[in-house]
């Protein structure tokens, strides 16, 4: 069960305009629709980690940086640069010293039922979104680089990186559940078409608890 909520700006223009619809998931007969996590009620203050932040640019509740790109055509208008705001901390006090998402508001959490209430009320199921789990937010905001070293040279940061993000990837999870999605959607990106990016005992080791759901 897939629900059709990504489709490119030109596929959709397409799409509306061969169908005459708006909604690619209501025209499919999509049995499923997708619940954000939505910002927290109290966002975190990244500023000090992008103090030349380019114009343009926009900074989301992880502290992530994204920089549309600059490209004339049409068909590359979804893509963005990362920003990555963790580039210049080194230590464990640092990493858990970051300002992470709230995930802890109530006022989220009872927005989310009543999506869900009105998502079976339609007789279909709600799916929250968690993709990039852990791993991919990690690099997120470390820098896919400077994460895959830190594995080897500084185990202490990732590991208090990935734990934390476990901690809230946690939260949201029961939160999810508590508002009666039916199915959670987790994903990270650790391997390509010919294997893993690491080691599978790396992979293993990258924190003490991530992946033991």
């Amino acid at each position: 069960m897939t629900s059709l909520t990504a489709f490119h700006r030109i596929s959709y223009r397409y799409f509306s305009k061969k169908t005459g619809k708006t909604d690619p998931s209501d025209y499919f007969e999509v049995d499923t629709r997708v619940v954000g996590c939505g910002p927290g009620k109290f966002p975190g203050d990244h500023a000090r980690y992008h103090p030349n932040l380019p114009q343009g640019a926009r900074i989301d509740e992880w502290g992530v940086g994204h920089l549309p790109t600059e490209s004339g055509n049409a068909q590359h208008a979804h893509l963005e640069g990362f920003l990555y705001p963790m580039l210049d901390l080194h230590t464990p006090r640092e990493a858990n010293e970051y300002p992470l998402p709230d995930v802890d508001a109530p006022v989220p959490v009872r927005r989310r039922a009543g999506q869900v209430r009105k998502i079976h009320e339609r007789g279909i199921c709600a799916v929250a979104g968690l993709e990039c789990t852990i791993f991919e937010i990690a690099w997120y905001m470390r820098s896919m680089e400077l994460l895959l070293i830190d594995f080897v040279d500084n185990p202490d940061f990732a590991r208090t990186l990935l734990d934390r993000i476990t901690d809230k990837r946690c939260a949201q999870a029961r939160y999810f559940a508590k508002s009666g999605v039916d199915i959670l959607r987790l994903g990270d990106d650790i391997a390509s078409q010919r294997g893993m990016i690491m080691r599978p005992s790396m992979w293993r080791s990258g924190s003490n608890h991530a992946w033991q759901w």
